[in-house]
C-alpha cells in the first residue's frame, strides 16, 4: 500500500507543476497518509524531497490522516504531523468520528484542519438525536478552538442546512461532485468563480448562541415574548400531541391564561376534527426535514369557542422514551385565511 500511495503523492506534484508551468492559478491537492506509510518510511523527508523535485511551495499538497491513526500510536503519529506542519505541510485529521477518540484529544493534536465524519447523522431515528448532540459538540469544541472544519460525506440539501444552522460552513461529498477526472477538475477550476483561493478559513467573528442569549441578561422576558412571538414546546407520541412549554404570547393566541392551559395540554382536542391528520404531518415532516423544520396551517379552538386559522413552524429538538419533542413558533393567520377564501369564493363564482 504505500508502494501505491508513493505513486499517488508523486502524480499529484507532478499535476500542481504542471499547472504552474501552464499558468493556472493553483490550489492545494490533499492526499491520504496513513500509518502504514509512517512505519514504512520517512513520510517526513519523503514530502519535503518530493516538492523539492517538483518545485513546489509546501502548502500546495495537504496531508491527511485518519483520526484512528493518531488513536492507535498516539505520540508517534502527532510527532509526525507536527513535523510535517513545521516543514510548511497542511495537516488535516481525516475521518475524526470513526473511531473512538473522545473530544478531549482536540486540545492535545496540532492538526490544521479537522474532517467531520457524517456517519452521526446516519443514525436509526432512535439514535439520531445523540448523534446530532455529538456532532454540535465538535463543531462546538472547533469553533471555540479556532479550528478549520470540513464535514465529509455530505449528500443531501438537509445534511447542508443542517451543518450551516450548526456553524459548520464547508462541506465535501457527493451533494457536490463524485470522484472526477484530473482533465474534467481543471475544466472546473479554469473559472475562477468555482474557487475561493483563500482556501478553508476559521471562524473570525462570534456567533450568537440562542442558549446564551435566553440565560443572559441581554434581552428580558417581554423584549423576547415580542421577539418570538407566540411558541410552545411539544411532546408528540403515538397519535397524541400534549403541551410542555408555553410563553405569554402563545397564551394569549389561544385565549387562555396560564393555569387554564395547564389543564388543557391535549392539542388535539382543540384541533379542528378535519385539521388533525395535517397538524401530525407537520411534525411528521419536522422531524424528517431537521434542519429546515416543516409548517402547516389548521384551525385551533380559542378558549371562547371560536376557531382561528394558525400557522405552525415546528422543529425536531429531541427523542427520548418514544417521545418526541419539538419546538413551535405559531401566529395567527385567521385574517389572511379569510381573505383567501373570499377571493376562491369569486372565483369560482365568477367561472
Amino acid at each position: 500500500i504505500t508502494e501505491l500511495d508513493m505513486k499517488v503523492w508523486e502524480q499529484v506534484c507532478q499535476t500542481l507543476q504542471d499547472w504552474i508551468k501552464s499558468g493556472h492559478k493553483v490550489i492545494p491537492i490533499s492526499v491520504n497518509v496513513s500509518s502504514v506509510d509512517i512505519y514504512a518510511i520517512d513520510v517526513v523527508e519523503h514530502f519535503k524531497n518530493l516538492v523539492r523535485k517538483y518545485g513546489l511551495p509546501p502548502e500546495y499538497v495537504e496531508l491527511e490522516i485518519t483520526e484512528s491513526a493518531y488513536v492507535e500510536e498516539y505520540k508517534v503519529i502527532t510527532g509526525v504531523a507536527e513535523a510535517l506542519r513545521n516543514a510548511g505541510f497542511t495537516v488535516l485529521m481525516d475521518d475524526f468520528g470513526s473511531g473512538y477518540s473522545s473530544l478531549n484529544m482536540l486540545k492535545d493534536v496540532n492538526v490544521d484542519v479537522l474532517k467531520i465524519d457524517m456517519k452521526f447523522l446516519k443514525m436509526d431515528e432512535n439514535t439520531m438525536d445523540k448523534g446530532m448532540g455529538i456532532l454540535e459538540a465538535v463543531t462546538r469544541m472547533a469553533n471555540i478552538m479556532g479550528l478549520r472544519m470540513i464535514a465529509e460525506g455530505v449528500e443531501t440539501e438537509d445534511q447542508i442546512n443542517y451543518l450551516l444552522n450548526m456553524g459548520c460552513i464547508y462541506g465535501q461529498g457527493y451533494f457536490f461532485y463524485k470522484p472526477l477526472p484530473v482533465e474534467e477538475i481543471k475544466v472546473l477550476l479554469n473559472d475562477e468563480n468555482n474557487v475561493d483561493y483563500r482556501g478553508i478559513q476559521a471562524r473570525k467573528i462570534e456567533h450568537v448562541r440562542f442558549k446564551d442569549l435566553f440565560q443572559s441578561e441581554l434581552a428580558s422576558d417581554s423584549i423576547l415574548n415580542n421577539i418570538l412571538g407566540p411558541i410552545a414546546i411539544y411532546d408528540v407520541y403515538c397519535n397524541n400531541v400534549e403541551l410542555l412549554q408555553v410563553n405569554d404570547k402563545y397564551c394569549l393566541l389561544v385565549g387562555q391564561d396560564p393555569v387554564d392551559l395547564a389543564e388543557n395540554v391535549q392539542v388535539m382536542e382543540a384541533i379542528h376534527p378535519d385539521d388533525r391528520k395535517k397538524m401530525q404531518n407537520i411534525f411528521q415532516r419536522s422531524f424528517q426535514r431537521l434542519a429546515e423544520g416543516a409548517e402547516g396551517t389548521v384551525r385551533r379552538r380559542r378558549e371562547d369557542g371560536q376557531y382561528i386559522w394558525i400557522n405552525i413552524k415546528a422543529f425536531f429538538l429531541r427523542e427520548q422514551d418514544g417521545h418526541k419533542m419539538f419546538y413551535g413558533a405559531v401566529r395567527d393567520v385567521s385574517e389572511e385565511m379569510n381573505q383567501f377564501q373570499k377571493l376562491m369564493f369569486y372565483q369560482n363564482r365568477g367561472n
